[in-house]
Parts: C-alpha cells; structure tokens; sequence
C-alpha cells in the first residue's frame, strides 16, 4: 500500500544572531518521546510514509505550540527529532525523540533561557499531542491521503481514532540534559508497553 504526503518545506536559515550561538549551544536540554498508541500500529502499517510523516509533525506542532505560551517559555525552542519505528525486542513501537532546547527566541529574535523547573507537563504534552496527531489522522483518511487497511472501513478507523482520543496517550519527559554531557549517558527504555490505558477524568 502506498499513501500520499506533501513535501515539507525546507527551513529558512538560522535566525540566531551571532551573539546569540553560543547562548544557543550552551543551554539546557529536555529529552521528550513522543509514542503512538499500540492500536493505531494496523493503520501504520498501511501508511508508514504518510502516517510518520503526520507523526513527526504533530510532535513539532505540539512542543512549538505549547513552548510559544509565555506561561511555558514565550519563545520558538530548537529541536531535532528522531523517528523509531521499532521497539528493541523488534516489535512495531512507531515513537519520535525529540531534544527541545531548554530555551528559544522571542518575538523580538532574542534567546530567552527556560526558568521553569520542569520544563514541560507530561499530562499537557500528551494531550496536545493526541489532538492534533488524531486531527491529522482523520482529516487524511477523510481525503483518501492515507490509506484504509484492508480489515477496516473508512467510518470503522475514525470511530478507532475517536476512542483513541478519548484515553490518556503516553507522552514522556526525561531528565534535561546539562550543556555539557552526553546524550548517551541518559538511557531510554523502550520496552515500556504501557502507551494507553488510562481514561483521560
């Protein structure tokens, strides 16, 4: 099965003035994994371009739209993300990683450093984050952008996402990494299989 996305744009050049690199480079880290719940794995399956791609982005859209909240940080934070597919025992376990700098540029192009003690919410992140993946999700399958797996109808994966969208989905924060010190020396378990089950109060 094959599935339609667009390209994403490329990116303008850095908007960091030159006095602001090294304030950039020098700050703090968060550490944020991002994990698709083990019921939508059949639609990826079907749609592992069109399905990623929309993952990666909900990820991006949720740090960007929470970290422009003054009351989080008030500015546009640096990340990279990394897509798994895979868990380590080889099972499907689609996650993105994303490191998100503890600090961004402002409206006015100034970097601003984080000063809240924990970062981000979990609980927020996770909400957010399944808001727009399941939007993403169900206005492709609408369009016939992706495509509907052969076990399933149209109606049977947005009622799927919709029962999906009710439950708490599982979005984590590790520890931030200091300016300094390895990515390496901060190991992430992904064998936790614990990516929904609770209802959402």
């Amino acid at each position: 099965p094959t599935s339609k996305l667009s390209p994403m744009p490329r990116r303008s050049a850095s908007r960091l003035a030159p006095e602001d690199h090294g304030r950039a480079s020098a700050c703090d880290h968060a550490h944020i994994i991002f994990t698709v719940p083990e019921q939508l794995n059949t639609l990826w399956q079907f749609n592992r371009a069109g399905f990623s791609g929309r993952l990666m982005k909900a990820a991006r859209q949720t740090l960007e739209t929470l970290l422009a909240d003054p009351k989080y940080l008030g500015a546009k934070p640096g990340i990279i993300s990394a897509l798994h597919t895979w868990g380590r025992n080889l099972s499907i376990h689609p996650h993105v990683h994303c490191l998100v700098t503890a600090g961004g540029l402002d409206s006015d192009g100034r970097f601003v450093h984080s000063t809240r003690q924990g970062f981000l919410p979990g609980p927020v992140l996770a909400a957010v984050f399944r808001g727009k993946l399941c939007d993403f999700l169900k206005t492709a399958i609408a369009s016939g952008d992706l495509v509907v797996p052969s076990s399933m109808t149209v109606a049977k994966c947005l009622s799927l996402l919709n029962r999906v969208g009710r439950v708490r989905w599982n979005v984590r924060v590790q520890e931030r990494y200091p300016h300094g010190v390895s990515v390496a020396g901060y190991p992430v378990d992904e064998t936790d299989t614990s990516r929904f089950s609770q209802p959402l109060v």
